[in-house]
């Protein structure tokens, strides 16, 4: 390993510790001196009118002609009407459904209707699920499904009559 040699130099800008030699840019940046300032002028303030810049040159207005009166004629082409013109522009605003609705109409018609139906109740009774309601209730057979044979319901061939009848 080589011991690292040390360098006269400091590294800057153009500089790079890899090199082996500085910059150029950077010696020409060594070599600058900086800028000196120059003092700043005072101005003088004044009011007085002739330190205000002047115009040299003359702006010549010309004197403007009367224009000639404005015709009242129909202009030609495809045009309505003034005055339906006019009526159109100046008619009254006619609002969407949107617009002209509340955000929250539907929630107050759907309350308005709870209202008129708790109002408006026959039965007071509160309904029972079937499960709770037939609990105590004996079960009545259907006529049609039950005989003197037997139930309809039951497995295969329960329905029907011994075969000893025949």
């Amino acid at each position: 390993m080589k011991a690292r040699q040390e360098k006269s130099w400091i590294i800057c800008v153009y500089n790079s510790p890899f090199r082996q030699s500085p910059d150029p840019m950077e010696q020409r940046l060594r070599k600058a001196k900086p800028l000196s300032h120059r003092p700043c002028q005072k101005i003088k303030k004044t009011d007085d009118v002739s330190d205000w810049p002047t115009c040299t040159s003359a702006v010549i207005f010309s004197p403007t002609l009367p224009l000639p009166p404005i015709v009242r004629q129909k202009p030609q082409g495809p045009f309505r009407d003034t005055a339906e013109v006019l009526q159109q522009r100046y008619k009254p605003l006619q609002p969407t459904l949107r617009v002209a609705t509340s955000i929250n109409s539907l929630e107050k018609a759907r309350e308005e209707i709870r209202r008129e139906e708790w109002r408006n109740r026959i039965c007071d009774n509160e309904f029972l699920p079937f499960s709770l309601h037939h609990k105590n209730k004996k079960h009545d057979p259907l006529i049609h499904t039950a005989s003197h044979y037997g139930s309809c319901s039951g497995p295969p061939g329960d329905g029907l009559p011994p075969f000893h009848l025949f």
